[in-house]
């Protein structure tokens, strides 16, 4: 991709996100210093080492496990792995997994598959990519008795504060769960311990992969409770400052009928978004890289930068509607993306648990 420049970018003030009325990010978690953002460098984006990703040229179909298509089980498997310099993979690690009786199979997939290797100018080089392999079958489009039973409990048991019994029933559901249904309730009851004992990061997490929905765009969970469970997604989106999926899924409630108040809420949410995108206000996002040395985030803007890193950050790669980028990430440079290259999203590599603080600018 061409056209990525760096800059400076200078404020005269830290911006809180939302006022009284809808949201507010917290001060201190939403503030950087003006002497901070005076002191990133300016540089071309020809200084810093660009390269092009893997690309797959055969995916091999995953053989679906014999136990696994016994028993009826659904499920998915992440990995991430390099390709050399030939496009053959190696060093396959698997990142995470619905159940472990699809890992030799998604692994020998990954293995049999072949690639155009990553390079720098015309020279191939090794690099890491990552894939999410589902396996699913065309089995009754419901959860079982004793999976709704187990969430029943689950859900009992968080309303009465009894986070032992919760959590066994939760066991329970994981152990019981064989499709793609029973996959999302296990999320949801997830979310619904997370909401009651745990922080933001959490609810968020389980209720992504509740929601989750197939290439048709359909759910796995009963129509009737997605509305609220996207509004609920909605305002964990707009605390913690991920303002660009808050703007998809206010689209998404687009399609549901909603309380009066309900629709203020949002217009008022998504004209607050559309004014910091459109303007010069500063979005702050508290992030770290995960066990899979990623980290994910969409841009509402097009201008970036990185402050308060606790660990190492080696690597950005910047993937847009109209082209690819990745370089070596450097301390105290502001990143632009050219304007027309459309949304982008910025995978953060480096060690687990370093933690930043991602700056749009």
């Amino acid at each position: 991709m061409s056209g990525f420049v760096l800059s400076l970018f200078v404020l005269a003030s830290p911006l809180k996100v939302f006022g009284e009325e809808t949201a507010e990010l917290e001060a201190e978690s939403n503030s950087v210093s003006k002497s901070f953002l005076d002191s990133l460098e300016t540089k071309s984006i020809k200084e810093v080492e660009t390269f092009s990703p893997p690309k797959p040229i055969k995916i091999n179909p995953p053989k679906y496990p014999r136990r696994a298509f016994s028993d009826q089980k659904e499920g998915w498997v992440s990995v991430n792995f390099m390709v050399d310099d030939i496009g053959k993979p190696y060093e396959i690690a698997v990142t995470g997994y619905s159940n472990e009786t699809f890992v030799k199979a998604a692994i020998r997939a990954v293995e049999k598959s072949t690639f155009q290797p990553a390079s720098i100018g015309d020279r191939s080089i090794d690099a890491a990519t990552s894939f999410r392999i589902t396996f699913a079958l065309s089995g009754p489009p419901q959860s079982s008795r004793s999976v709704r039973k187990a969430y029943g409990s689950a859900i009992n048991a968080v309303r009465n504060k009894n986070r032992d019994e919760a959590q066994q029933l939760i066991d329970r559901m994981k152990l019981k769960k064989a499709n793609l249904y029973e996959e999302a309730y296990y999320w949801l009851a997830r979310y619904y311990f997370a909401q009651t004992w745990e922080d933001e990061n959490r609810q968020y997490s389980a209720l992504q992969k509740a929601l989750y929905m197939d290439s048709s765009e359909k759910y796995f969970l009963p129509t009737r409770s997605i509305p609220a469970l996207l509004l609920n997604k909605l305002n964990l989106e707009v605390k913690q400052s991920y303002l660009r999926d808050a703007l998809e899924t206010s689209s998404l409630l687009e399609k549901y009928p909603l309380t009066d108040g309900d629709l203020k809420y949002i217009e008022g949410i998504v004209s607050q978004i559309k004014r910091i995108r459109d303007g010069d206000g500063l979005v702050v996002v508290n992030g770290s890289v995960g066990a899979g040395n990623s980290s994910y985030h969409r841009l509402l803007k097009s201008q970036f930068s990185f402050s308060e890193v606790n660990g190492d950050i080696a690597e950005l790669r910047l993937r847009c509607e109209k082209g690819y980028v990745g370089f070596i990430y450097k301390e105290g440079i502001a990143y632009e993306a050219e304007s027309g290259v459309g949304e982008c999203s910025l995978q953060i590599i480096g060690d687990p648990g370093t933690t930043f603080k991602l700056l749009e600018l």
